[in-house]
């Protein structure tokens, strides 16, 4: 599993131009939960609901959901939560991830779901969610 959060941390860094996931965040996105004081914008993203299902010949189906959840502090404003959230969308949306040493396939993605702004306290989050399938062999 952690081959896979790598990639697709990987992934999330890979493309740095302007107006990119990775520019729009100013590179701060983590797996499960940021570090204490980090500035906003920020994602936090997780892997849940996994599951497996054996093939013949000795493949498993791997599948789950990934979830980002983007923070900006309120007086950013809800646009540049929709900005972000479409470059997530343009970054992950049908991508497919290479896992390197490990035992999986490619790892695809597919959006479940786009990410509405909510306020929250003093900060606006958006939750966008992502399908993930990949094979693993034994």
């Amino acid at each position: 599993m952690k081959q896979i959060a790598a990639a697709i941390y990987a992934k999330l860094g890979s493309v740095t131009t302007p107006g990119s996931f990775h520019a729009l965040m100013n590179g701060r996105y983590y797996y499960l939960q940021a570090p204490q004081n980090t500035a906003f914008p920020l994602c936090v993203y997780s892997i849940d609901s996994m599951g497996n299902e054996d093939q013949f010949g000795g493949s498993r189906i791997l599948t789950a959901n990934v979830s980002f959840d983007l923070y900006y502090e309120d007086k950013a404003g809800t646009a540049a939560v929709f900005d972000a959230e479409e470059a997530l969308m343009s970054l992950l949306d049908q991508a497919q991830l290479t896992v390197s040493g490990s035992t999986y396939g490619a790892v695809t993605l597919q959006c479940l779901s786009r990410g509405v702004p909510s306020i929250n306290d003093e900060f606006i989050v958006s939750t966008a969610t992502y399908s993930l399938f990949t094979t693993r062999t034994a």
